[in-house]
């Protein structure tokens, strides 16, 4: 781009000073211009100010001024690798996190049982008092590994339809041993999910009120899979004792006695 080009571009003339460029480029740069105006004055600006470097001494700015003036023009830049290094500090503590917490658990005994507290549940939800009833009502286990996944049941926003999606990809990737679904997510695990069926509590008296029977694909019948505990005992103190809970065993469980024990005693 010639001078002549650049002036017309900007402007002004071509004796002009640096700071009725600079005032006059930040003017331009204001308005709202498409890219290659953007680009066209972005150019020009540097032809003029080479221009003007070469032909006069420039200024002895004070430090205001040149921060000011680099601050201005790289001010995207600047909120730019704010914002990235903040990004690459999240992520970096959550993988650092993760990690502390997985050589903590590795350091622990096996869990007895792991369950999987699944659906429209608080994730925030204290654990804490359905640990200690599950300690007191299996002194012999050493432990019991629970957790929380929250699936919404209602879609109608993209934070909600963002959670799903998550909770989705955990049901994918997680094999605990027992599933506590609340009733709108466990129709649509149940299908085909591969689960233990539960003929033991046909001969469990006063359960019948609690079977979830289900026809599988290969099914050539209705069985017991999943049993309604939701009125249990082990879940009155929590803040998930009044929701829905139908627990279900997965048939790859490598806990499927204790699993199996875990639910007997959740409804007696």
């Amino acid at each position: 781009m010639d001078l002549k080009t650049a002036c017309e571009i900007i402007g002004v003339k071509e004796d002009c000073s640096m700071e009725e460029l600079i005032e006059q480029y930040y003017a331009l740069t204001e308005k709202r211009l498409t890219p290659e105006e953007l680009e066209d004055v972005q150019n020009a600006y540097n032809v003029l100010r080479d221009h003007i470097e070469t032909t006069t001494p420039p200024p002895k700015l004070s430090f205001k001024e040149k921060f000011n003036h680099f601050f201005y023009h790289y001010k995207i830049h600047f909120f730019g690798g704010i914002f990235l290094a903040a990004m690459i500090g999240l992520l970096g503590y959550q993988i650092v996190n993760s990690q502390i917490e997985k050589i903590k658990e590795s350091k622990l005994p096996p869990p007895a049982v792991e369950i999987m507290l699944f659906g429209d549940y608080n994730e925030h939800t204290d654990l804490t008092p359905i640990e200690d009833a599950i300690d007191e009502a299996f002194p012999e286990w050493d432990r019991v590994k629970i957790s929380v996944v929250y699936s919404p049941a209602n879609l109608e926003t993209e934070l909600a339809f963002a959670a799903m999606q998550k909770s989705v990809a955990v049901l994918a990737t997680e094999r605990p041993d027992i599933y506590i679904f609340d009733s709108d997510h466990l129709e649509g695990f149940i299908e085909d999910a591969p689960l233990v069926r539960l003929n033991q509590f046909e001969s469990e008296e006063g359960t019948e009120e609690r079977w979830v029977m289900y026809q599988q694909e290969n099914d050539d019948q209705e069985y017991i899979y999943g049993i309604d505990i939701t009125d249990s005992e082990l879940f009155k103190d929590s803040e998930v004792a009044d929701a829905s809970k139908i627990a279900v065993i997965r048939d790859d469980s490598e806990n499927i006695d204790n699993s199996i024990e875990f639910i007997l005693r959740s409804i007696k």
